[in-house]
């Protein structure tokens, strides 16, 4: 749940905003921060949106990928177990969209203003 006067965004609006930030290549440099990531594996944060690697907690309880990997959730369900979420990694500069997270494990939520 988000908190008053935003909420997490659903696959349609990451989608929509991979495309208008010029498709998942293009996108990736201008979500990633500027500092945080692993190696080379910075970006340039031009569209503001700060992405930083969080990483993500296995089913098994076991935080991975932090300095090298961010995802965030939607609010779409792929299917009983799993939801679709985008993800950014240090070594190939594209969004990736996801879906074989299932809702066990955890991942990072980005809120939208309303």
């Amino acid at each position: 749940m988000a908190p008053a006067g935003g909420h997490v965004p659903s696959d349609t609006e990451w989608v929509q905003m991979v495309s208008f930030l010029g498709g998942e290549k293009a996108a990736a440099i201008k979500l990633k921060s500027t500092e945080g990531w692993e190696d080379i594996g910075n970006g340039l944060n031009t569209s503001g949106f700060w992405g930083l690697p969080g990483g993500w907690r296995s089913s098994e309880g076991e935080f991975k990928g932090k300095e090298n990997n961010g995802s965030w959730w939607s609010t779409t369900p792929c299917s009983v177990t799993n939801a679709w979420y985008i993800s950014l990694e240090y070594m190939n500069n594209v969004v990736s969209r996801g879906s074989d997270a299932g809702k066990e494990n955890a991942v990072s939520v980005r809120c939208v203003k309303d």
